[in-house]
């Protein structure tokens, strides 16, 4: 069940500017989309008080992660990923539960359904 989703996240740093000389992704601790680019996501970065809890947040749209698209690089442009995700069996959810920890028996990862 692999799906293409966006991922919005900080950016500290101005790689994929054009004319930038950044060459590379950056090493700043606190620069989460390179983080995410040289290891991985980690569920432990997500906001606390998060809709279904601590995890790794995803969306089909594109307009729906621009607003986690935080303030602090010293770019004007802001940046997002197109993630493919293997969500396996979803749960579908119609109200928010942030004390969430994983995903019910059976299910592989949790969606909102509207």
């Amino acid at each position: 069940n692999e799906r293409r989703r966006w991922h919005g996240t900080k950016r500290e740093c101005t790689v994929g500017d054009p004319g930038t000389t950044q060459t590379g992704l950056c090493k700043s601790p606190t620069c989460s989309i390179c983080i995410a680019m040289q290891r991985s996501f980690d569920k432990e970065k997500s906001t606390p008080g998060s809709m279904f809890g601590k995890g790794v947040y995803t969306s089909g749209t594109s307009s729906k992660c621009v607003l986690f698209l935080w303030p602090g690089s010293p770019s004007r442009y802001r940046a997002m990923l197109m993630c493919r995700v293997l969500a396996g069996k979803t749960n579908n959810l119609t109200q928010a539960d942030s004390n969430l920890v994983a995903a019910s028996a059976g299910f592989d990862s949790v969606s909102e359904e509207r």
